[in-house]
Parts: structure tokens; C-alpha cells; sequence
């Protein structure tokens, strides 16, 4: 028949080494929603970059259309475009519409930038759990031997 000391020692083992386990896997699952939101997150920057750089074309497209519409009434009005208020007028059009659009190339960076920076923060805490996942599997499987002793040595 089997010693209760003995049975008590290797069910204390049996005990740790299954919360070690799921302390460490516990802390890799952890690690792994971290890295696939960290992948959500860049995705989401390059996204917006394009979305931004795409605003800026309509921008761009949308002022050109603007100042040809006005070259052609100015034309139209028998007012030279090429020089005074009506160049003028032209000019700024366009310039606006170059504003506008690097505006919303600006936005569209300084957007992504904070995805970027979350996508960061969500590796290292992912990687911080999983250190923290191996860290209290280790405790846990210290203490497991430590109790498993103290078992041992009592039934003796």
C-alpha cells in the first residue's frame, strides 16, 4: 500500500507544477492578445495614412477645380488672369487648397503617430505579462517544493 507522507508529497508536486503551468500560459495568452492588438493598432496607422493622403488629393483636386472654375469666369469677364487681383485671386485658391491638404496629411500622421505609440505600449505590456506569467510560475513551482517537503518531512 501506498504511504500518505508520499501520496501527500506528489499531489502537493502534481498541484504546483499545474499552476505553474497555467500561470505561464496565463501570461503567454497575455503576450498574444497584446501582439495581435499591436498588429490591429499599426494596421489602423497605415490606414489612416492613407486615408489622410487620399483627403489631400481631393483637397488638391477640389482647389484646382476651384481656380480653373474662376480663371474661366475672369476669362469669361474679359479680365487677364496671368496678373493683378485675378492671379491673385488664383493663386491664393490653390495655395489654400495646397494648406488644406497638408493639413490633412498633418492630422492624419500625428494620428497614426498615437497608433503607433499604443501599438508599442501593447508590446511591452504583453511582454511584461509574459515575463510576469514565468515569473509566478517559478514562485508557484518554488513554493510547490517547498510545500511538497514540508509534507514529506512531517509524515516522516
Amino acid at each position: 500500500m501506498c504511504d500518505m507522507g508520499i501520496t501527500a508529497t506528489i499531489t502537493s508536486i502534481i498541484a504546483a507544477g499545474v499552476s505553474a503551468y497555467g500561470s505561464y500560459e496565463s501570461g503567454q495568452s497575455q503576450k498574444e492578445a497584446a501582439e495581435y492588438n499591436a498588429e490591429v493598432q499599426r494596421n489602423a496607422a497605415k490606414a489612416e495614412i492613407q486615408s489622410g493622403n487620399i483627403k489631400a488629393q481631393e483637397m488638391r483636386d477640389k482647389a484646382r477645380k476651384i481656380a480653373g472654375t474662376q480663371a474661366a469666369t475672369f476669362g469669361a469677364a474679359g479680365l487677364d488672369t496671368t496678373s493683378g487681383t485675378p492671379s491673385d485671386i488664383i493663386t491664393e485658391t490653390r495655395m489654400f487648397g495646397e494648406l488644406d491638404a497638408l493639413r490633412a496629411i498633418n492630422n492624419a500622421e500625428a494620428s497614426a503617430y498615437g497608433l503607433k505609440a499604443q501599438s508599442e505600449l501593447d508590446l511591452f505590456q504583453g511582454r511584461a505579462a509574459a515575463r510576469g506569467g514565468m515569473l509566478t510560475a517559478g514562485g508557484t513551482l518554488l513554493a510547490g517544493a517547498s510545500n511538497a517537503y514540508g509534507t514529506y518531512k512531517m509524515t516522516r
